[in-house]
C-alpha cells in the first residue's frame, strides 16, 4: 500500500479522519466498486451511513 492515499490515513486526527470521509463518498461512488469498499470499510467505523456497492 502507498503511503499518504486515501485509505491509508492513520496519521490524520479522528476528527480529520471523518471529514475526509464526508468529502471522499461523492468521488468514491463515481470512481467504482473498490473505492466503495475501501469507503464503506472506514464509514461504519465512524458511525457514517454506508453508500451502495456498485
Amino acid at each position: 500500500m502507498k503511503p499518504y492515499t486515501w485509505y491509508d490515513f492513520s496519521y490524520l486526527s479522528k476528527k480529520q479522519k471523518l471529514q475526509f470521509l464526508i468529502d471522499i463518498k461523492p468521488s468514491a461512488e463515481k470512481n467504482g466498486r473498490f473505492d466503495l469498499i475501501l469507503y464503506n470499510k472506514y464509514a461504519e467505523q465512524f458511525g457514517l451511513d454506508k453508500t451502495k456497492e456498485a
